[in-house]
């Protein structure tokens, strides 16, 4: 008894889950979708009986660092733009005026 309301509960939330995702599913698919979370429960199962106590937990799998050089200051780029007073001073781009 207790296994079939398990199934009935795993077929439900599976029929939940596709109507959220707008999709019509055989029984067929249900069926294999079925069988589909049983084996991710038992890998779930045997994540749950390893010994992890003496790991320590992690932010990021990789490590972080910076990418981009340092700023340095100094004369400008020739076509960067300018300030005086306020004002940004970009090279002309328009002739004619």
């Amino acid at each position: 008894m207790k296994k079939e309301m398990r199934t009935k509960k795993k077929i439900d939330t599976i029929e939940l889950v596709a109507i959220q995702a707008n999709l019509m599913l055989t029984e067929e698919e249900k069926r294999q979708a079925q069988k589909d979370m049983e084996q991710m429960e038992q890998m779930m199962d045997q994540l749950h009986k390893i010994d992890n106590a003496d790991v320590e937990p992690m932010i990021q799998a990789l490590p972080i660092y910076n990418v981009f050089r340092e700023d340095v200051g100094g004369q400008p780029n020739a076509g960067e733009p300018q300030e005086n007073q306020g004002y940004i001073f970009v090279p002309k781009m328009i002739e004619g005026q």
